[in-house]
């Protein structure tokens, strides 16, 4: 099956058929803005997917277009939305903030979609988070993993009103690290990480937001010590022994 990017073809491949369980749920749901009414006068439902086209990443169109497609022939088969067709434009944004800004502002002046699914990469969803209250526009997202994605979204003045995210997210994995440090009376906390690592999921920053995250969990807390160290990338065995022998046993033992 092939969709549009842009003027170029995008050869979707190895549907994942996990991914089409949350998508099936999203696409018979309607969710439309203030202008549902005109904008569903020629019968149908427009769904922008923006993601990053290289494989490299683990969101990105080619691992999950596959099971976008999965989902929106579930709800045509069953009828769940009958009257309508689906058109599902698909936009690569590199994992790249201007990019998804851009391809934001498109699919709102030329094209009046309907649902945006994705970014991933959290500093590609945070400019167009802040622009859906004007757009009227929801967005769904398995990405946005910081902590500040996770304030408070329910009123128009919050800063990301109208995103939801369904994956995982760093403030939950960071309240679920201090609980198993308080069940055993862990106390004395350093949090090691390198910058550039796991760059598949968000390209950059993954272990600098997940560190964030952790600390502002931990450093209100009374009972417990915590000092944070960012390693190099790319050390040699002897370095990250070295390092691993002067940080955690002669600093922190």
């Amino acid at each position: 099956m092939v969709y549009l990017k842009k003027a170029q073809a995008v050869r979707l491949d190895n549907p994942l058929r996990s991914w089409s369980i949350l998508l099936l749920a999203t696409l018979s749901t309607p969710i439309m803005g203030q202008n549902e009414v005109s904008d569903l006068s020629d019968h149908v439902i427009r769904v922008a997917v923006l993601l990053p086209n290289s494989s490299y990443y683990l969101g990105s169109i080619p691992r999950v277009g596959p099971a976008i497609s999965l989902a929106v022939h579930a709800v045509e088969i069953r009828e769940m939305i009958s009257g309508y067709r689906w058109e599902i434009l698909y936009y690569d944004t590199h994992c790249i903030p201007a990019y998804g800004l851009l391809y934001a502002f498109r699919i709102f002046i030329e094209q009046r979609v309907h649902v945006i699914l994705g970014p991933v990469c959290d500093y590609v969803i945070a400019p167009i988070a802040r622009l859906l209250k004007f757009f009227d526009i929801p967005m769904l997202t398995a990405g946005g993993l910081a902590s500040d994605y996770g304030l408070k979204k329910s009123e128009f003045d919050t800063e990301y009103y109208l995103l939801t995210r369904t994956g995982l997210s760093f403030d939950g994995l960071a309240s679920f690290v201090v609980n198993i440090l308080q069940q055993f009376n862990w106390q004395n906390v350093l949090i090691m990480y390198e910058a550039l690592a796991r760059s598949k999921v968000a390209k950059e920053d993954y272990c600098v937001l997940w560190t964030k995250a952790l600390l502002s969990e931990l450093r209100p807390l009374e009972d417990f010590t915590v000092r944070h160290y960012k390693l190099q990338s790319y050390m040699t065995l002897t370095t990250a022994s070295e390092v691993l022998r002067e940080e955690t046993g002669t600093r922190h033992g």
